[in-house]
């Protein structure tokens, strides 16, 4: 408690240098004329990156949270064991995303975002998800393949600010899902024994009963 309230109390101090920091940058910080140069370093090494106006001020001011290291440290090792305990505990069931689990674990150990990323390469379906995404922002439809891994699709798509588009392709993802529930013998048997909840893809056959035509592979809405 007496660590508590002593961390509590300098954070109140910091909150209110960072808000003056922001409101300072936000009142003399040109754009097109004023740039900070930072240095990242990584697990590949140190890049440069430039910073302008429109990186660090916001179109809504943004909120300004202060947590001591010893407070937030303890917080998450207490979650990182409940965290932990849990996974065991469900890890047998087919359905679980066990990839998000173990990210999750890494986050929680204390790893640094670029570290899991090296740990956790991008699988070809987020790839494929994430320039979908360009389409989508643009409120451009994207096509639902036959080789789609649904939830992950689902997962990468749900970050994108709302557009048309983007719940379009989403129900299209949804109606893909159901018509394998519905009808498992449209998927190909290796890819149902791959994964049973329909991630990994449709089959030939579900996409052209999705499409309503028996000569389109391809889906969109």
């Amino acid at each position: 408690t007496r660590y508590s309230l002593s961390a509590k109390i300098f954070g109140w101090s910091e909150r209110r240098f960072w808000r003056q920091w922001y409101f300072l940058y936000k009142t003399y910080f040109e754009s097109g004329i004023d740039e900070k140069i930072v240095r990242i370093k990584g697990v590949l090494g140190a890049k440069f990156r430039p910073l302008r106006r429109e990186n660090i001020i916001a179109k809504v001011d943004p909120d300004v949270s202060v947590k001591s290291r010893v407070i937030s440290e303890t917080e998450n090792y207490n979650k990182l064991q409940i965290f932990r305990a849990y996974v065991q505990m469900i890890a047998q069931d087919p359905t679980v995303n066990l990839r998000y689990a173990e990210k999750r674990l890494g986050k929680l150990s204390g790893l640094k975002q670029d570290e899991i990323n090296q740990l956790f390469p991008k699988t070809i379906d987020e790839l494929l998800a994430e320039e979908e995404n360009d389409n989508l922002e643009a409120n451009k439809l994207a096509t639902v393949r036959a080789t789609d891994n649904h939830q992950v699709h689902l997962y990468i798509h749900n970050k994108l600010s709302d557009t048309p588009a983007k719940y379009a392709h989403i129900r299209a993802h949804k109606k893909a899902m159901v018509v394998i529930k519905e009808n498992p013998s449209l998927v190909p048997p290796a890819m149902n024994e791959m994964n049973p909840t329909g991630g990994e893809g449709v089959g030939e056959n579900a996409l052209q009963l999705l499409s309503g035509n028996k000569k389109m592979t391809p889906i969109t809405e």
